[in-house]
């Protein structure tokens, strides 16, 4: 685990960034009652476990930017379906921070937080054909959830029933909902990265690996093993020793 701090003079991100085997979590939620923090905190690791013990990564391919969210947010359901199978109490962990309600206004993003709180609250009744339709397909896919591609197969569905609605929708500017959901990158492999919190991504996972202190072959942690047959051998680095590790600078100003 490690906190998830913003750059100076930006706001602290509120979504759960996972990074290989490392959870970040957001140093603080902002506007949360204080008696809410701790079950805040819970279920959200407790939804990016479930992203550890059930997901794989994809490529993202001929998706477009809505399909990505979409497959986003089923492969969301469907690793909480698989988590719920095991621990069944999960689910009131999870419930009270889907607010969506169905009166709420006809948007891409409020339609997809209503889609998310009805694959998961079996209790919520909605209306919108759209989200009658994601149900039911979530619910007829139940005995493959254990398959990975069942959430871009529904994902690219829907995805693109909503992109026929022509409700307008931004990528960049879209967040998961509800607060508790990490932001779902660590799902792709993205051929670029999709913005700058991937080197800063990268940067947490090369700190958290573990520094060479013992080998296996009963040389002193300082000492370098032998060269392997036709690669280079080492030369010592002047005055100043020699070379073990490098580690990613750490930049006070941005916290990264």
């Amino acid at each position: 685990l490690a906190a998830l701090d913003g750059a100076e003079g930006a706001p602290a991100p509120q979504r759960t960034s996972i990074a290989g085997d490392l959870i970040r979590l957001p140093h603080v939620y902002r506007g949360v009652a204080r008696s809410r923090v701790a079950p805040l905190y819970r279920a959200a690791l407790a939804h990016a476990q479930a992203h550890l013990a059930f997901g794989v990564r994809q490529p993202v391919g001929q998706l477009r930017p809505l399909q990505i969210a979409m497959v986003g947010l089923i492969e969301d359901a469907r690793v909480e379906a698989l988590a719920l199978r095991r621990f069944p109490g999960l689910r009131a962990l999870w419930t009270p921070w889907h607010e969506a309600r169905p009166d709420a206004a006809m948007t891409a993003g409020m339609l997809m937080a209503r889609l998310s709180r009805a694959l998961l609250d079996p209790d919520y009744a909605d209306p919108d054909g759209f989200v009658a339709k994601g149900r039911r397909l979530f619910a007829e896919a139940e005995g493959r959830l254990d398959d990975p591609l069942t959430a871009r197969a529904i994902g690219g569905l829907i995805g693109h029933d909503m992109g026929q609605m022509r409700l307008r929708f931004d990528l960049k500017a879209y967040v998961v909902e509800p607060l508790y959901r990490d932001d779902n990158l660590a799902l792709w492999e993205f051929r670029e990265p999709p913005d700058d919190r991937a080197d800063e991504i990268e940067q947490a996972v090369d700190a958290a690996r573990p520094r060479p202190e013992d080998r296996d072959d009963g040389r002193p942690s300082d000492e370098p093993p032998e060269p392997e047959a036709g690669r280079a051998r080492s030369v010592a680095a002047e005055d100043r020793g020699t070379v073990v590790a490098v580690y990613p600078e750490w930049d006070r100003a941005a916290g990264a």
